[in-house]
């Protein structure tokens, strides 16, 4: 899948981006700094087990059961 912008509706995403992103930030509000760097350190790792993952399936040497 390829995404790509829409110049003349980057003003509207814009507004739409800034209500959601605003509810995310109190979430991150309620904790510390040890709390954020565990989910941090989660996030990172996540990513990087999914892009492992994405390119095993790229490389043709999984097979279906």
């Amino acid at each position: 899948m390829l995404v790509e912008t829409v110049p003349e509706r980057m003003v509207a995403f814009g507004a739409v981006w800034e209500k959601l992103s605003g509810r995310w930030a109190t979430v991150f509000d309620t904790y510390d700094d040890d709390q954020l760097a565990l989910i941090i350190d989660h996030m990172r790792r996540t990513v990087e087990v999914g892009a492992a993952q994405v390119e095993l399936l790229r490389s043709g040497e999984l097979e279906a059961p």
